[in-house]
């Protein structure tokens, strides 16, 4: 990414931004952006830049992958940020390309195009990001068991690792989902029930409670 900070940065906040302000902050860089002010590019990196690594990261489990990903998905929006239509929600068009490149970096995968990382390094980030931090004895117990279903979700087709990943680990609406992946919300409630029973198939009684039950329908 060569507009902004440089290197992304894939801290994680302490808390998560209002979310009004956030609108607000970006209605007011996007409008510098377009007219003119390059700079203005730097605020969009560091308040989308690590949740986009994160999304990356859930959907390739490779830190590296997950970190180019993000960076050519930010490249892209600068570059097409004057087609970014504004009701949309600039998180939620940054997640939409994101996750199109990501799938392309699995379809090469499919056909042998993309090198395999380490199994430790595919389990590098955190899957549950911004969760507490575990106490000192829960913490090998914790590991084995986000290390599983890290493992699980990796196995299930990328329709359903996609729409898992958007409504439980990305905390999305149907709707939103629906804007990004460009899918039915009620096909998408199928993929995500669907991809929950593969878990629970693969997990039993490992699998989290918050993963076992849909809380929102």
């Amino acid at each position: 990414m060569t507009h902004g900070s440089g290197r992304l940065s894939t801290s994680i906040p302490p808390e998560p931004p209002d979310p009004t302000a956030l609108a607000e902050a970006d209605r007011r860089d996007v409008e510098r952006v377009l007219e003119g002010d390059t700079e203005a590019f730097r605020g969009i990196v560091e308040r989308h830049g690590p949740a986009l690594y994160r999304l990356c990261w859930r959907l390739l489990r490779c830190p590296a992958e997950a970190e180019e990903a993000a960076q050519e998905a930010l490249a892209r929006a600068y570059a097409g940020l004057g087609s970014f239509r504004r009701e949309s929600g600039l998180g939620l068009w940054l997640r939409r390309i994101a996750v199109n490149l990501c799938r392309d970096i699995l379809k090469r995968s499919a056909r042998g195009e993309r090198s395999t990382a380490e199994p430790e390094r595919r389990g590098a980030a955190p899957l549950f990001a911004g969760a507490p931090a575990p106490l000192p004895e829960q913490a090998m117990d914790l590991s084995r068991a986000l290390r599983a279903v890290g493992e699980a979700m990796a196995g299930l087709p990328l329709v359903k690792r996609e729409a898992l990943t958007l409504r439980l680990l990305e905390g999305l609406s149907y709707e939103e989902m629906s804007g990004i992946l460009g899918v039915r919300e009620g096909a998408l409630k199928v993929r995500v029930h669907r991809a929950r029973q593969r878990l629970k198939e693969a997990l039993g009684a490992r699998l989290p409670a918050a993963l076992a039950e849909e809380v929102d329908p």
